[in-house]
């Protein structure tokens, strides 16, 4: 139900209608996107990969990496430095 209502929004906009998917504002508004964000620790497969399409396809999240997880590099003193910027 979700997807069909972001798709008919989506079009909307490709179709110059309207600036941008007026629908992914209101779910916004109301927590929704936070909502599908906690669903993708969901136990059921299905429940994530479709929170992900949904992110992806019609919000524009997409996983990133953290950056904070690889060591950075001190390169005054040639090593790796963990959980600390570099200098």
């Amino acid at each position: 139900g979700l997807e069909n209502i972001l798709r008919i929004g989506e079009e909307d906009k490709r179709a110059g209608i309207m600036d941008q998917n007026p629908f992914v504002q209101e779910i916004d508004q109301v927590g929704g996107l936070d909502l599908i964000e906690q669903l993708q620790n969901h136990p059921n497969n299905d429940i994530y990969d479709k929170c992900v399409k949904l992110l992806e396809t019609y919000i524009g999240l997409e996983e990133e990496e953290d950056q904070n997880l690889a060591p950075s590099m001190d390169e005054g003193a040639n090593q790796y430095t963990f959980g600390a910027p570099a200098a």
